[in-house]
């Protein structure tokens, strides 16, 4: 019998990736796919993404599973402000129900800014089969609606992977990853797999990883992408934690390494706060696991505080004597966020 390791869920929606990247890139990921849709619009005028707005025109309750979209209002050139719906359809099983609920967002959304979206759908599917391109309701004959959509295929790109490799395009990348992602799960199966399929997924996840360092891509853009790439390739703990110091090893082989101080930074809190938990946790056998996690937390949130110089005196009893589980856990996510000294102090007193 073979043995089975546990593969965490990831703690986002499983189209946050994607989500992310088109937040950053968004006019780069248009230009990209849709090139002449692209030319339409004034680039120097920032997208504004309308995500509370969206949730207020459609709630997830009312038409299913509302995490893949986005709503972005950008400028053409001609001046006037248009509205575009972007459907980020990442499943892996084709979706019935996806026409329909275009079609709810769009009259939704005319309705309630009187200026009629184009909806783009972005299918990231394996079936080549699935290409929704036109939603129609007609009662009659005599009368009906149809809406037709600008649909993105990434397995259209899979003929052009060489190509993708070698771009210095930040969204080829993204694509290119993706694709050799899906590539991988086809042969080495989902998540819940053997120990043997673990240590292969590590072998592509580096791979991926190398591959992208190789590239004359700016820090900034590796650590995005980096996380892309988190995101797809969940592994388990332990070998997340193999995986981190293989990452800064090939980091600390590039040169002006320190570009990527943030993926840096990251990865090495996250090691010492896991070290500090697992010790805390070892005296929580004899003093209560919260107790545990609260001591760990301090001795952390004061070793990260003082990195670069000593806390005044009188500081180091805000943390010491804070005994809520939640504050600590807020003020430890303000130092992993790079935030400074007095916001993460501020936190610890507000309690």
């Amino acid at each position: 019998m073979k043995s089975k390791v546990h593969i965490p869920r990831i703690p986002e929606p499983y189209d946050s990736g994607w989500k992310r990247i088109l937040f950053r890139y968004f006019f780069q990921a248009l230009d990209f796919f849709v090139p002449e849709l692209s030319a339409l619009f004034d680039t120097t005028v920032a997208p504004v993404f309308l995500d509370k707005e969206l949730k207020k025109i459609a709630p997830g309750n009312e038409v299913g599973h509302r995490n893949a979209d986005v709503l972005v209002q950008v400028r053409l050139l001609s001046g006037i402000d248009q509205v575009l719906l972007c459907h980020l359809e990442l499943q892996t099983s084709v979706d019935s129900t996806l026409g329909h609920r275009t079609f709810v967002y769009a009259y939704r959304i005319y309705d309630k800014f009187g200026n009629f979206p184009l909806s783009i759908l972005l299918l990231t599917d394996n079936d080549p089969g699935f290409r929704p391109e036109i939603f129609t309701l007609r009662p009659t004959p005599l009368a009906g609606v149809t809406l037709q959509y600008v649909v993105i295929k990434t397995l259209d790109y899979l003929p052009r992977l060489t190509e993708l490799r070698d771009s210095d395009q930040v969204i080829a990348q993204v694509l290119r990853i993706y694709l050799e992602f899906q590539q991988q799960r086809l042969t080495l199966g989902l998540p819940g797999v053997s120990l043997s399929q673990v240590r292969q997924w590590l072998d592509v996840k580096v791979g991926l990883m190398k591959g992208l360092l190789e590239l004359n891509l700016d820090g900034e853009t590796v650590s995005e992408i980096l996380l892309f790439l988190d995101w797809i390739v969940r592994l388990p703990r332990y070998m997340e934690a193999t995986y981190d110091q293989l990452q800064i090893e090939a980091l600390e082989n590039k040169e002006k390494a320190m570009t990527y101080v943030n993926t840096f930074e990251r990865i090495a809190l996250r090691q010492k706060y896991e070290k500090g938990l697992e010790k805390g946790l070892k005296r929580g056998k004899q003093l209560g696991k919260n107790e545990g996690k609260i001591e760990a937390l301090q001795e952390t949130i004061l070793r990260l505080l003082q990195k670069d110089s000593p806390l005044p005196p009188e500081d180091i009893p805000v943390i010491t004597n804070c005994k809520n589980l939640e504050t600590l856990e807020k003020a430890f996510a303000l130092c992993v966020d790079g935030k400074e000294v007095g916001e993460v102090l501020e936190v610890l007193r507000s309690l």
